[in-house]
Order: structure tokens, then sequence, then C-alpha cells
């Protein structure tokens, strides 16, 4: 294995690329609405969470990788502006529409929606039982349509 990675974290972050790729997780850039957005981001987390090892593997990386000094920090950093960027685009999509309310940042929508997926996987890593991901991401869509929607 060290052949073909410089280290350990190399190794990981390879497998977490590879687990990224196979969720197609950047197709949430061709989402065209907050509706699309979040049925795309339901649909993931019912494949991601039959992975609890990988997604425990994650968190552990990313709990690691903010230091900026850690092996994986660039990875970190790309990867969380790569979801961001995806997201942005479909948020900017349903705001050009005047689906949302032109107050709204949809730089800040999607960082406020992977900050409450990757905080609800966070959760339901430390207490599975009592923590339901998809409910939580259901109710965060329900918040959002009813506050920010431009038709309101």
């Amino acid at each position: 294995m060290l052949h073909h990675f410089a280290n350990k974290q190399a190794i990981l972050t390879a497998l977490l690329d590879e687990r990224d790729a196979e969720l197609a997780l950047d197709e949430d850039a061709v989402a065209d609405s907050v509706a699309t957005l979040i049925a795309g981001v339901r649909a993931r987390l019912r494949r991601i969470l039959g992975q609890r090892d990988l997604i425990l593997l994650a968190h552990a990386l990313r709990a690691e990788a903010v230091d900026p000094e850690h092996p994986a920090h660039d990875w970190l950093v790309r990867r969380s502006r790569r979801l961001r960027a995806a997201m942005t685009t479909a948020l900017e999509a349903s705001a050009a529409r005047g689906e949302l309310r032109s107050d709204v940042d949809p730089r800040l929508l999607a960082a406020l929606l992977l900050a409450v997926i990757e905080g609800l996987e966070m959760q339901w890593l430390e207490d599975p039982g009592e923590i339901d991901v998809e409910a939580g991401v259901a109710l965060f869509d329900e918040l959002l349509r009813g506050s920010i929607a431009a038709h309101l």
C-alpha cells in the first residue's frame, strides 16, 4: 500500500474520494432548485447511512484535518469547497427563478445545509438510536421552504 500512497492519510483520503465519487456528490451541481437539491441529498443519505464505518472514518479524518499542518488539510478544504459550490449552484438557480427571497445568500445557505448534514451525521455516530438524520434533513427542508421561500 505504501508503494502507491505516501502515508496513512493519503490512503484514507483516496478511500474517501472514491466514496464521494461513488455517491456522486458532485451531481448536486446539476440540481436546479432547492427541491431537487434536498431530494438528492436525501437519496444519498439513504446510501451513506448504510456505511457507518466510512462515515466514522470521514468524520475522524475531518476532525484531524482541520489543523492546517495536517497532511489532509488541503484535501478537506477542497472537498468542502466542492460540496458547497455544488449546493450553491442549485440554490442560485432556484433564486434566479424567484423561488428564494432575494436577500438570502445562496453561498451561506449552502454552508448551512452542509453543516446540518454533517452535524446530524456526527450526532448519529454518537447515538444512533436517538438521531434520525433523514428526518432531520427533511425538517430542515421544511424550515427552509417555510422561512425563505419567495412566495411567503
